[in-house]
């Protein structure tokens, strides 16, 4: 009867580690659903030198809306500005660096981003709103009218109008951008006609922005022109955000990063961690805990609890990181909203570290 009790024991704990190694780096699909569950182990973002990646190479002139003559100190706040776009799209293990004084060397790992990626971001796109359809971004110091440049742009992001059922961009201006344009639209909407300002993107023909009412949120959505989906909304979003940066990048160079450890490193190295952890804990566990609380635990109880605190750790370690991984900001605008730290926690950042961490 003991040795059957047992071998129930041993298989219940068999059982669960099985189920342990499976969370941990089986990769399969949910049935009756779309959603493909991702072991913990694939989860973890490998970096370069891991999994390789692409390294590219930017050439870095004075943007001629920069607030700075110092090529060097834009070329910096570009890297900043790159970093962030990066970040943003899922780029979590990029290096951005300053290269020579005038280019820029963006390393990032596999398919962490497409490499048409990097070629929007070295297409910088001019962006002018106008008063009049006379505008002329080849000669802009002729325009006698009112207008907004890319000067004024605080973010670009691609965006769906349900109600009239098009792609477009939604430009945000910064706070003399958001009077500005506030004002330009004051003045449209209270024409006798022509109740537009015009937008100029890049060499693009004028897209006409109708006028009703003053526009008082800082912001515009644009659609009509070359932007007539998804994709290209998201590619005019990358370029018109490019033609912001203080210094305007071209793409002079792109190499493949080969991985210098392997994919299977980061395995075999988790692997090696999780049973000297468990080791360690059970022997602690088994051996050490009888002396501190006076009898003996049974084995099947400290393989149990050794695995609790094993998984623990690491199941732990994976949560922190999802939640780490959400923008600081989401944060700051839900407490700004006064909501509490509880709440803030419960339903704005856990549902975006939840989607991380899967």
């Amino acid at each position: 009867m003991a040795k059957k009790h047992s071998i129930w024991k041993y298989t219940i704990f068999a059982i669960l580690v099985v189920i342990g190694l499976v969370l941990s780096f089986a990769t399969f699909p949910v049935a009756g659903t779309d959603y493909v569950y991702n072991g913990f182990l694939n989860a973890i973002p490998l970096g370069v030198d891991l999994s390789g990646g692409v390294s590219v190479v930017y050439q870095a002139k004075q943007s001629p809306f920069s607030d700075s003559t110092d090529l060097n100190s834009s070329v910096q706040s570009t890297v900043s500005q790159v970093e962030s776009l990066l970040y943003d799209n899922g780029a979590l293990n990029s290096y951005v660096t300053n290269q020579g004084g005038d280019k820029i060397r963006v390393e990032v790992a596999n398919d962490s981003v497409s490499n048409q990626f990097f070629d929007l971001i070295g297409q910088p796109t001019y962006v002018y709103i106008a008063s009049s359809d006379s505008f002329d971004a080849n000669n802009v110091d002729a325009f006698k009218g009112e207008y907004i440049s890319s000067a004024s742009i605080d973010s670009v992001y691609a965006s769906y109008d349900q109600e009239n059922q098009t792609y477009g961009v939604v430009i945000e201006f910064d706070k003399s951008g958001a009077q500005k344009l506030q004002q330009m639209s004051q003045d449209a909407s209270e024409k006798s006609e022509d109740n537009y300002l015009y937008v100029y993107i890049g060499g693009d023909d004028a897209i006409q922005l109708s006028c009703t009412e003053a526009i008082t949120d800082g912001q515009t959505f644009i659609s009509g022109g070359s932007i007539a989906d998804s994709s290209s909304a998201q590619e005019y979003s990358i370029k018109i955000l490019s033609g912001t940066y203080d210094a305007s990048l071209s793409l002079v160079q792109t190499s493949v990063i080969t991985a210098t450890a392997g994919t299977n490193t980061l395995m075999y190295i988790l692997i090696a961690l999780g049973v000297a952890l468990a080791i360690v804990l059970a022997f602690f566990i088994y051996i050490g805990m009888p002396g501190l609380i006076g009898h003996k635990i049974p084995l099947f109880t400290a393989g149990v609890i050794t695995l609790m605190l094993d998984e623990g750790a690491y199941v732990g370690a994976i949560v922190k990181g999802g939640f780490d991984a959400v923008d600081r900001g989401q944060w700051e605008a839900a407490r700004s909203l006064g909501l509490p730290y509880s709440k803030a926690l419960v339903k704005v950042i856990m549902p975006q570290g939840i989607k991380i961490m899967v």
